[in-house]
């Protein structure tokens, strides 16, 4: 059983489905520790995703929401609960509920002698343009800009104790890429859980469009001459 556990869930218009995501992983947690906490990062949401959050935090107290008064993106909203979280494991949910809260139970059942767990795709639902989008982002980009190091694909679950070691530059989407990348080179090693994702029922993607992975690319590209320049 882990000591206390903090959840960065991350939102940006997902008023269909904060409500049961957030309420999900409340009672996971519950299972899982008896000090935690769940961190709603509202993104800038348009929609009613704020206010059914507050609402929820006004029923559970464990719940606490701080918001981005525009959409500043999936890298901002992680240094935002990052920089919040208060207990000695640290974990993340997607707003969207493609990532089953439950998979937090089997996470935390792998930390055993690792500073952390990734998720691994077993699948990826999609199609087969996703399934290549994924394959070019991960084995070619990445691999080819960084090297081979331990990522995760989804949800991971980390020691607090990392991020007084990994000094985060990146405000961006490429965040993830930064923490793992140190991570490595810091000699942190994860254990890997294999994860399903379940098909989005509403909305679209806030990650895949031709804008978004140009900017990705361009904030990769930033990310890895920085690097060089501290090494």
């Amino acid at each position: 059983m882990l000591s206390s556990i903090s959840v960065i869930t991350l939102a940006y218009n997902e008023e269909t489905t904060i409500d049961h995501v957030v309420r999900e992983t409340a009672r996971v947690v519950e299972r899982l520790c008896q000090r935690h906490e769940i961190i709603v990062v509202d993104d800038g949401s348009t929609d009613a995703t704020g206010r059914i959050a507050e609402e929820i935090a006004a029923d559970l107290p464990q719940v606490r929401v701080v918001r981005h008064e525009s959409n500043r993106g999936i890298g901002a909203g992680m240094i935002t609960g990052l920089g919040q979280v208060r207990h000695d494991y640290v974990t993340y949910v997607a707003g969207d509920g493609q990532f089953p809260p439950a998979i937090l139970e089997q996470f935390a059942a792998s930390m055993a002698g690792a500073d952390g767990v990734i998720g691994k795709y077993r699948s990826r639902p999609g199609g087969v343009g996703r399934r290549l989008l994924s394959f070019v982002w991960r084995k070619m980009l990445i691999r080819g800009m960084f090297g081979r190091f331990a990522m995760a694909d989804g949800n991971y679950m980390f020691w607090r104790g990392l991020l007084d070691s990994i000094q985060l530059g990146t405000r961006t989407q490429a965040c993830d890429i930064e923490f793992f990348y140190k991570a490595a080179r810091l000699g942190f090693t994860f254990n890997e859980v294999y994860i399903d994702i379940i098909p989005r029922s509403e909305g679209r993607s806030k990650v895949v469009g031709p804008r978004n992975v140009i900017q990705v690319l361009r904030e990769m590209l930033a990310l890895r001459i920085r690097l060089a320049a501290e090494r």
